[in-house]
Order: structure tokens, then sequence, then C-alpha cells
């Protein structure tokens, strides 16, 4: 079952933790301390003592966790530190200095996912566990904190722990292309203000800026070179395209499997394996035998939407859909697009 925590101030977080016995594990006993912050068949979601002023939930499986490990680390011989665990904690609940009114400065650190992609676990712990107050949002991809109705964004974080950054350095591929050894911590922090009313949660730092998605401009001159091509293949594709199976696992398979042979890191998506190999794009669109023709055909038409559409093909506004997606697939795949610096 899935455990929402709220906690509101630190006292309840190091009585939680004394309050949960830890797992017993065979092998282990009880000597990994993992004490579950709900449901005990979830381990990796727990609770860490850091140190007497420290508490960390973690969700498992970051860099931050010497139990339950990412991914290089668990397969080498790196010591997870107290700094990192607090490094890279979800949310990290911390007892400062003692007050001049006899209170202790308590702060509240939460942290987004570290790479790029989604992090769903993440997000769904943070959604779950942040204190009191506060509220865990996603907005279209875009991730805050709401504290009382103010929103402060939380980004990404892309620094790794340096033996973790040596290894994606010595294979690099677009997958780990992203982290760093060194960077700014996009963490937030909260801290507790008793002085009003009410106790409440107030900003410390800086607010970090939503980051604008990047802009694209086509280039309509080097388009227009291939315009006729472009006008033959795509109404190549419209006739073609029903007589082909669609939505159909084995031949996705087969032609997946064809352009493996041809092409480099095809993966899971060959719309972005064509866009990888611009050139071969325009070459298959300018001949209308090339051996691959289907193949950038069928992937392009998958992306438009057409299954869904097929039983409304008399509609305009459909056909003007499908037009417009193909359109903006066929700029994706040669290339047409370029990034415009703000």
């Amino acid at each position: 079952m899935l455990t929402f925590s709220r906690f509101e101030t630190f006292e309840q977080v190091e009585a939680f933790y004394n309050r949960i016995k830890p797992v017993r594990e065979d092998g282990y006993n009880t000597s990994r301390n993992i004490r579950p912050i709900g449901d005990r068949s979830r381990k990796g979601e727990r609770i860490i003592k850091v140190n007497n002023n420290t508490y960390a939930l973690s969700d498992g499986y970051h860099y931050g966790d010497a139990v339950y490990t990412p991914w290089p680390l668990s397969i080498n011989t790196h010591v997870v530190t107290p700094k990192q665990i607090v490094r890279y904690a979800p949310i990290v609940w911390h007892k400062g200095k003692r007050q001049a009114d006899g209170t202790y400065e308590i702060t509240v650190t939460l942290r987004n996912g570290c790479g790029v992609g989604a992090h769903l676990h993440r997000y769904a712990f943070l959604y779950r566990h942040t204190p009191r107050n506060m509220v865990f949002r996603n907005r279209n991809g875009k991730h805050f904190i709401d504290v009382n109705g103010q929103e402060y964004f939380i980004a990404k974080d892309v620094v790794v722990p340096e033996p973790v950054y040596q290894d994606y350095k010595s294979r690099p591929n677009r997958w780990t292309e992203w982290a760093k050894s060194r960077g700014a911590d996009p963490a937030v922090t909260f801290k507790l203000d008793r002085t009003g009313i009410r106790d409440a949660w107030v900003f410390v730092g800086e607010a970090a800026e939503v980051p604008k998605p990047p802009r694209f401009v086509v280039d309509k001159q080097a388009k227009a070179k291939m315009k006729d091509v472009i006008d033959s293949f795509r109404s190549w594709a419209f006739t073609m395209y029903p007589m082909l199976p669609q939505n159909n696992h084995e031949y996705n398979a087969r032609l997946r499997s064809e352009l493996r042979e041809k092409l480099v890191d095809v993966s899971w998506n060959p719309i972005r394996a064509f866009q990888q190999n611009w050139k071969i794009s325009r070459k298959i669109i300018s001949d209308a035998n090339h051996p691959l023709r289907v193949h950038l055909m069928y992937h392009i038409m998958g992306e438009t939407n057409y299954y869904n559409y097929r039983g409304v093909q008399c509609d305009p506004e459909a056909a003007r859909h499908i037009t417009t997606k193909f359109n903006s697939v066929i700029n994706r795949v040669c290339n047409f697009r370029k990034q415009v610096e703000e």
C-alpha cells in the first residue's frame, strides 16, 4: 500500500525513524538498517538517519543510496558517503543551530531526479512525502513545489558522483551525455518559520528560472529545393500506407530489423535514427526506388496518428491534422529544422 507521510516537524521525522523496526533480511539480518517509510515490502522507500540532526527520505536506486544503488554503482567498489546521501536523496530534513528563542532552525530540501527522461518513481515519492502545506506539481513535464499557492521550480539534476562520471566518460553515448561531475545543486530548500501565528515554510535561496523550450525555424530555402519530391512522396505515402499492416507488431519489428542493417542507432525510435541520418532520408524521398522508402514512409505515417483517423478520411479537419503532422516529421528527418538561440 502506498503511504503518505506529510510530516510537519523534525521531531515527527525523528520519532517515526525510531518507531520503525529494521527489516530482517536473508544474509543480512538487520545489519543494513532498512526502515521502510511505508509498506515493508517496498524496502527501497525508506528513512535513513544520516546523523542526529539529519534524516533522509529515500526512494531507492539513486546515487546517494548505499543499499539500493543504481547501475553502475552496484557493480563497482564505490562507497556512498553521508554527504552523497544528502546530495541525492529526494527529501532531506535537517535540524540546524539553536536559536535565541530556544528552538532549532529546521530546513527541508527536496530534489528532482538525476538525468534526462521521466523519473516517475521520484515524482510519485515527492507527491506522497512532501511536508504538510507543500505539494509537488507536475506541469507538462516541468516540476514545482507549491507552498501556499507559490510555486518553485525544481529542476532535474545532472551532477553525478566522480566514479560514475568517469565510467560514463569511458564509454560515451547519447544516453549519458547529460552527466557532469560538477555544477550547481538544483534542489530547493525551505526553512520552517515559527514567528507567525502558524508555522510556515519559507523558501531559502534564489529561485530557479523555468527553462524555455528550444525554438526551431524551418530552413525554407533548403526545403523548397525538395518541394516536388516531398509532394510526390507525401501523395505516395497517403496512398500506400492504408494498404500496409498497421498497428501490427510483427510487420513493425521486421521493418525495424531491416533498418538496423542500414542505419546506426535505430533502438526504439526509428524517426530519431532517420534524423541522425538525415542525408539518407533526403535520398530516400528523392529516389522512388530506394530500398528504405517504405520504411521511412511507414514510420512517418505512424507519427501522424493516421491509424486512429482512418475511419474519418473524408473529414477535412482530420486530413489537415495528418498533413500538418506529416510535414512536421519531414522537417525533422530531413534536418530542415534549425534551432534558434534566444
